[in-house]
């Protein structure tokens, strides 16, 4: 959704400037209004388009896998408490994805409160109606500025009596230009981007233009100029306070009357807006994606031995001459990179290089990394004579999961205390004694230690024999046996 939100920002943005810088003064009012049109079209459209693009030689394609984190489990006196705290990092695109559907639902109450009291107005103090050419015509009592909504024109008796004949036909060209749709196209796009101050400065321009175009053609029509400049005088002191109504009295009376008064543009004029074109295609080929890496992504993504993928160009260590493959897929177990530099020139053969490679998988705890995680977050407990001797420890734990899934040939082996924590490795937390020091308590013989370090080996070996058959590694579409090791760090505090 972002994405398609930046992008359809991208594109206004991109194709808006270039009009209030060439084309915005410029007196053929219907052109300048369809240009409008597209610019908001194609700000909605375009970023549903996604176009391949075209590659050049070598390239490499990296995809970082990240998944699973530490557990703690807390031990004290009373008995084993259990917690999974992780590593908590704030996702600011979910908190700005959050905020920006807030203001779209704000944006939207306000517009349809704002068609809300546009309908009442329309109908509230009518004296009389009246119906022709498929137009109707409210007549009010009181002093209203005249506008007009689709095929609804609303106008005071006063003005009706003195200056009928203009400002009817001023509202009639809104309803036969059915300028009220452009106003609709335009507050969708508002809504979309209600962040982007050009979308809102788009809205200025789209309804001068309505009037320039209205203003043209009431001149059109036979009415002397200097009456009708006389009249927008007359009524400038009046604001419409409906945001979607085609109002006669809206925009700034002197570009009304400088506009009318302008020599007409050099109709060649109108080639600038090819510069539409122009700035789409070099936007669509911006934000065209490699078609090689649509199809490695689309693989990726599929791939059940990869929990999250995210596949990029890196152009980095590069190397010319033969075909590669792809291979050496994660089993989504511990923070990997795979690095493979791919020939981009038949993508045939690098989407079978993946689908080849899927075959191969390594073994992985039923449920995935973190229902492991909790298995051993419920079952590993600190052991209470390496806890009343103040000992804590690394113990590296390797077993071999069989092509039945079942694991075998349980070790442990004892690890002196290191700083750096890993990703994947299990810190098992208990309380020491007040009199307990570095790494053993005061007054504990060797003998007591050595007991302690073997009984928080033995707590590891207890708790990953405990543990249900894995899915067993594949190979070549076989069920093949795999090794693996874990790290668990028991800690006092």
């Amino acid at each position: 959704m972002l994405s398609y939100v930046i992008k359809s920002v991208v594109y206004l943005s991109l194709m808006y400037i270039p009009y209030m810088l060439l084309l915005k003064k410029e007196s053929f009012f219907r052109f300048n209004r369809l240009m409008l049109i597209l610019v908001m079209l194609l700000s909605l459209v375009l970023p549903w388009v996604n176009i391949p693009a075209i590659s050049w030689g070598d390239y490499a394609v990296s995809v970082y896998l990240e998944s699973g984190s530490g557990v703690v489990v807390e031990s004290t006196d009373a008995g084993n408490t259990v917690g999974l705290p992780t590593s908590v990092s704030v996702n600011w695109w979910g908190i700005i994805g959050y905020l920006y559907i807030i203001g779209v639902a704000i944006t939207l109450l306000i517009k349809m409160f704002q068609l809300g009291m546009l309908y009442r107005k329309i109908h509230q103090g009518v004296l009389w109606t009246e119906v022709k050419d498929g137009i109707r015509l409210f007549c009010h009592a009181d002093d209203v500025s005249p506008f007009s909504w689709f095929n609804s024109i609303v106008i005071s008796q006063a003005d009706y009596e003195n200056d009928a004949d203009a400002i009817l036909c001023h509202e009639r060209e809104h309803v036969r230009a059915y300028h009220s749709w452009d106003i609709l196209l335009l507050n969708l796009v508002q809504t979309v981007q209600w962040f982007n101050p050009l979308a809102w400065i788009m809205g200025t321009s789209l309804r001068d233009v309505h009037e320039y175009e209205a203003d043209d053609a009431v001149l059109a029509g036979g009415i002397e100029g200097s009456r009708y400049q006389y009249l927008l005088i007359r009524k400038a002191v009046g604001t419409s306070p409906y945001a979607f109504a085609n109002s006669f009295n809206h925009s700034l009376l002197t570009k009304r009357i400088t506009m009318m008064l302008r020599k007409k543009s050099n109709p060649w004029m109108r080639t600038k807006g090819l510069y539409v074109v122009l700035v789409a295609s070099i936007a669509l080929s911006a934000f065209a994606t490699p078609e090689l890496n649509q199809q490695v992504d689309k693989l990726v993504g599929e791939s059940q031995s990869m929990s999250k993928g995210m596949v990029s160009n890196d152009f980095q260590n590069m190397e010319r001459g033969g075909k590669t493959t792809l291979s050496d897929f994660t089993d989504g177990q511990k923070k990997t990179k795979m690095r493979k530099l791919v020939k981009a020139k038949k993508v045939e053969d690098v989407v079978q290089c993946v689908v080849s490679d899927e075959q191969k998988s390594k073994a992985e705890y039923m449920g995935g990394h973190d229902e492991m995680m909790k298995f051993l977050a419920m079952h590993l407990k600190y052991p209470i004579v390496a806890r009343d001797n103040g000992v804590e420890g690394n113990v590296q734990v390797t077993f071999t999961v069989g092509d039945d899934g079942s694991l075998v040939d349980v070790k442990g082996v004892y690890v002196p205390t290191q700083k750096a924590i890993l990703q994947n490795d299990m810190i098992i937390t208990g309380y020491k004694k007040a009199d307990a020091g570095e790494n053993g308590t005061a007054g504990a013989n060797e003998e007591q230690l050595a007991q302690a370090r073997k009984a928080l080996v033995n707590e590891a070996i207890r708790v990953v024999s405990l543990m249900p058959k894995w899915t067993p590694a594949r190979k070549d579409g076989k069920q093949v046996s795999s090794s693996e090791q874990y790290m668990c760090r028991f800690r006092l505090k």
